[in-house]
């Protein structure tokens, strides 16, 4: 075969990989659509359909809806506050020892500090998470650890029955840290299950 005959074979090959792999999502997001029913229902976890990014072998990254999701749930604070036997600032970012702020923060600053939290959220993906998952499972579930902590996430039931390939499992996990001070927080409770919504291919 010579080379224009070659190149024209594996152009058709890709495209045709690529339609593919268009058609299975769009049969997946319809299949979900056909079982969402409406008035905020939750739908099991599943396992992701084929998708470029996990089939190039890329790394997860936050999107910017799942960027925005966090940003709405923790409410920007120039000041800090009292969270979790220690004080948080800006999106939520806890303070940690030798941190030196100027306060009132500005948006700016609180944004860098943001993104270099979501970078560490997205390495504690990259690094624990053993089996494909979905945009939409990526953002729900970092949601999940930038509430609860990459410590808490580490020893987490969510992970565990993630890594054994059980996602409807998962998708339950969500709701397991909800307390404050150990009492149940109404917010918690709801921030968990847009979690699990979003990570089952629900609208939140």
């Amino acid at each position: 075969m010579d080379g224009e005959g070659y190149d024209s074979g594996v152009l058709r090959f890709v495209a045709g990989a690529v339609g593919l792999l268009i058609l299975i999502n769009l049969m997946r997001d319809f299949g979900q659509g056909a079982t969402a029913g409406g008035g905020g229902d939750y739908f099991p976890g599943v396992a992701p359909a084929p998708n470029l990014p996990n089939m190039l072998g890329l790394p997860y990254v936050i999107s910017e809806a799942g960027r925005q999701t966090i940003k709405d749930e923790e409410i920007f604070s120039p000041m800090p506050y009292a969270d979790g036997g220690g004080q948080s600032v800006g999106w939520g970012h806890q303070i940690q020892p030798g941190e030196n702020f100027s306060y009132p923060l500005s948006f700016q600053v609180g944004e860098a500090i943001f993104e270099s939290d979501i970078a560490k959220v997205e390495a504690t993906i990259n690094s624990t998470v053993a089996v494909p998952l979905d945009q939409d499972q990526v953002d729900a579930i970092g949601d999940f650890i930038f509430r609860i902590g990459a410590g808490n996430w580490a020893k987490s039931q969510l992970l565990a029955d993630l890594n054994a390939g059980n996602y409807a499992a998962a998708a339950t996990d969500f709701s397991h840290f909800v307390r404050t001070n150990g009492q149940v927080s109404a917010g918690l409770v709801q921030r968990a299950a847009n979690e699990q919504q979003t990570f089952s291919g629900g609208a939140a």
